[in-house]
């Protein structure tokens, strides 16, 4: 069933900066062409990624939920994309207090229904999203993660050996992926944790994960499914890290809206 064929809204779309601390966030809201009052979902990118994402995976979506009656918020972490900062200060922590920025001002914006906000997050932004929505509890509408990067600093950690792991331990950072990477992001704390705070999390959340992924393990997906209380776990056969085939991207917009609407009714 492809229900984007469905979607009836026209769709505007606007720059807007928000604050946390001395940073400036900077990103795009998409907003259905409406008189009412429309829920919003604030998307959270991964890990060296952007507010439009690998093979503009955000902006493809943003524009079809917004077609459905969504306002979207996509926005850069500070250190990525246009945001301010440098990104060897990035942790999860740090991006879990960018979110919730994002989400105070959204609570306020004129033509969203504040009580309907949700978040989805994409590979780390998928974590940090799981952080925020342990600290948001029933505030939150819904919790959508897309191939969710469990264990990232595990991951990453695989190719601190020789003179990176020497220089990581000695100078406080390394060069990986063509980004300086603080040591306090491989050891921060909160994202160790993300287990324990899926069992605090009651809010309803979607899980989809390609079953070909090669960049985040498909399996920590249905282990973390087993510590939410309240999620649907959904495989995409044959999908790689960013759903990069047409096909693949079509599936993940069917169950993104057919989970919403679930759940709305």
């Amino acid at each position: 069933m492809n229900e984007s064929n469905q979607s009836a809204y026209s769709i505007r779309k606007h720059t807007l900066e928000w604050s946390r601390e001395h940073l400036t966030l900077r990103g795009i809201v998409t907003m259905p062409v409406t008189d009412h009052f429309v829920p919003a979902i604030i998307f959270g990118h991964g890990f060296t990624g952007h507010k439009a994402e690998a093979n503009f995976m955000f902006k493809r979506l943003s524009d079809e939920l917004a077609k459905w009656g969504y306002a979207t918020i996509r926005f850069d972490f500070a250190g990525s994309g246009e945001s301010d900062g440098e990104f060897v200060d990035m942790t999860v922590s740090t991006e879990v207090q960018d979110m919730l920025a994002v989400w105070d001002a959204v609570q306020v914006m004129e033509g969203i229904d504040p009580k309907r906000v949700s978040l989805l997050g994409f590979s780390l932004g998928g974590v940090v999203s799981l952080l925020a929505a342990e600290q948001l509890g029933d505030e939150l509408e819904h919790l959508l993660l897309l191939c969710p990067a469990v264990g990232f600093q595990d991951l990453l950690a695989r190719e601190l050996q020789g003179e990176k792991l020497h220089h990581l331990l000695q100078q406080g950072w390394v060069e990986l992926h063509g980004q300086q990477i603080s040591q306090n992001f491989f050891d921060d704390r909160a994202a160790l944790r993300v287990h324990d705070a899926a069992a605090q999390i009651c809010t309803p959340t979607l899980i989809v994960h390609g079953t070909n992924d090669s960049v985040v393990p498909p399996y920590l997906s249905h282990r973390l499914h087993n510590h939410l209380s309240e999620s649907r776990l959904i495989w995409i056969d044959r999908a790689d890290h960013v759903f990069s085939q047409s096909e693949h991207a079509v599936l993940l917009l069917d169950e993104i809206i057919r989970f919403l609407q679930s759940e709305a009714s």
